[in-house]
């Protein structure tokens, strides 16, 4: 038995509803964890593991200049899904 036959996989069903592939662009926020800075805990939670997330360099660039370069990439895509990548969008401490 095939994962394709128990469950509907989100790219299959993306690629069902508008007729082609949708390209997922993950963005690195920049921010950090509540779990991870020591406000709330220490060294992340139960799903944290660092090192399988997107690349740290891009937290240099803008949210504009990463959708620019990764569309740059993959130029044959019409359609893309931006979304941030776990571990870079949690948390943003704000100042007023």
């Amino acid at each position: 038995m095939q994962l394709n036959d128990v469950v509907t996989m989100f790219g299959v069903d993306l690629q069902r509803r508008y007729g082609e592939k949708i390209h997922k662009i993950s963005l690195h926020g920049g921010f950090s964890c509540h779990n991870r800075d020591g406000s709330l805990g220490r060294g992340g939670c139960t799903f944290c593991n660092v090192a399988s997330f997107s690349d740290e360099q891009q937290q240099q660039f803008s949210i504009q200049q990463q959708i620019a370069q990764k569309v740059k990439k993959i130029h044959r895509a019409q359609r893309y899904l931006a979304y941030f990548q776990a571990y870079t969008n949690t948390y943003l401490k704000f100042q007023f």
